[in-house]
């Protein structure tokens, strides 16, 4: 309304604009009001990419590099490197040029040796035997037969050198006469036997001790890894993939293999045939030293009837007949023992077998399985006794109260207490089963 009312003063200024009366100045009006301001502009589009700049000019070339040379060099029988011949490699870079190898030049060496010995005599191939590997383990070996030499009261040896390194030798008739001095000097002969350690279980328990004691378990050395000999027996079954106690224990006492499951017999037996046992009968080292006079004795953390302490003492067409329960009819009627019988009779059925001599049985024999040598009756109990009836015998025989009536002057015990009570001075035998299983 106010644009109008301004626009209308307007045209009336101007018609009377005309007129030459002058008239009063009219008041000021009043401001306009401001513009809205534009919107802004759009941007301007992006400028052209500018032309590549020209190549620059070429460096100069570098300098030629050094030739690679190798040269090869045949090496004559008795070489320090390569005893039986060779050929020596010899490789570098030819720094100044002239296309030789010179001795300032060789970066690397490397021999390739023949491996046969048939054109070398042998004294001259001790001649060059001087790496040292050979020197050092030469030298160990000959310090471990001095020791041995030493040990066995064996004065008698030739002084030779090899490469400085001293080597005494014994002659052919000193080494028989050594054999002959070794016969019966040890005083004692004990067997240990860990069931079913073959090669792998013992790997793995060195490798576990050695890792126990925050060290590299392969190299770790087990106590009997530090024994100065050693070897390794074969004791299959002949009949089995797979052998068991009784018949890898009849090898061991015996050195003659035998069938899976049988004691004491050799391969000719029939595995559960009492009447296959007679004349199939192996002796065993045991018995050897029982008819050589020296005293003897069995320890076994498991049943003393077990299969392992039983190949010791026992002959039998079956592992299993530890007592008389565990027999067939057939077996006991044919007269087979069973093995619990065995161990306690051992003296007299060792002199049976064998016409003539006189053995006095065996002096120490520990174990458990008590219940093989007691009656199944409660009564015969021991007091330590975990089972209602302990014993598993079923033809009434108490085979613990039999060995104290044939050794007088032995002791029998069944527990710690018994065993702590043990006066070696004055015992002539003891009998101990501890666990009746």
């Amino acid at each position: 309304m106010n644009l109008f009312k301004l626009s209308i003063i307007a045209i009336a200024v101007a018609g009377l604009s005309g007129c030459f009366l002058e008239g009063d100045d009219g008041s000021d009006g009043v401001d306009g009001v401001n513009g809205v301001d534009g919107a802004d502009g759009s941007d301007g589009a992006d400028g052209s990419d500018g032309n590549d700049g020209a190549d620059g000019s070429d460096g100069q070339d570098g300098s030629n590099g050094a030739n690679s040379l190798t040269v090869q060099t045949s090496l004559e029988v008795g070489n320090e490197n390569c005893p039986n011949s060779g050929v020596r490699f010899d490789s570098g870079l030819d720094t100044n040029g002239d296309g030789v190898l010179g001795d300032d030049e060789i970066t690397d060496t490397n021999y390739v040796c023949a491996p046969g010995v048939s054109q070398v005599a042998t004294g001259e191939l001790l001649t060059s035997l001087n790496n040292d590997w050979f020197v050092s383990a030469q030298a160990e070996v000959e310090n471990n037969k001095q020791v041995w030499m030493q040990a066995t009261g064996t004065s008698t040896v030739s002084t030779t050198s090899v490469n400085n390194v001293s080597v005494q030798a014994v002659a052919t008739d000193d080494v028989q006469a050594l054999a002959e001095s070794l016969r019966g000097t040890a005083k004692n002969v004990i067997l240990f036997v860990g069931d079913g350690m073959g090669i792998s279980t013992v790997t793995a328990a060195r490798i576990l001790e050695g890792q126990m004691n925050g060290l590299d378990g392969e190299e770790y050395q087990l106590s009997f890894d530090k024994f100065p000999f050693s070897g390794l027996s074969k004791t299959y079954n002949v009949d089995a993939q797979t052998p068991d106690s009784a018949g890898t224990m009849t090898a061991m006492m015996s050195g003659l293999k035998t069938d899976v499951g049988v004691i004491g017999v050799d391969e000719d037996i029939e595995r559960g045939d009492c009447s296959t046992v007679a004349g199939n009968e192996v002796i065993t080292a045991l018995e050897l030293a029982e008819i050589k006079g020296l005293s003897t004795g069995i320890i076994s953390t498991a049943r003393i009837t077990h299969a392992t302490p039983a190949a010791t003492y026992a002959k039998s067409a079956d592992r299993n007949w530890e007592d008389v329960s565990d027999m067939p009819e057939a077996a006991v009627t044919a007269g087979c023992k069973d093995i619990a019988d065995q161990l306690v009779n051992f003296e007299t059925y060792l002199e049976d077998r064998y016409t003539g001599i006189d053995v006095n049985g065996i002096e120490v024999a520990f174990g458990g399985g008590r219940r093989h040598f007691l009656p199944r009756d409660a009564a015969f109990n021991s007091p330590d006794a975990v089972s209602s009836v302990e014993g598993d015998r079923t033809d009434s025989r108490d085979l613990t109260a039999e060995w104290q009536d044939m050794y007088q002057n032995g002791v029998y015990v069944y527990d710690q207490a018994g065993f702590d009570a043990i006066d070696p001075a004055s015992t002539e035998r003891v009998f101990g089963l501890f666990n009746e299983s």
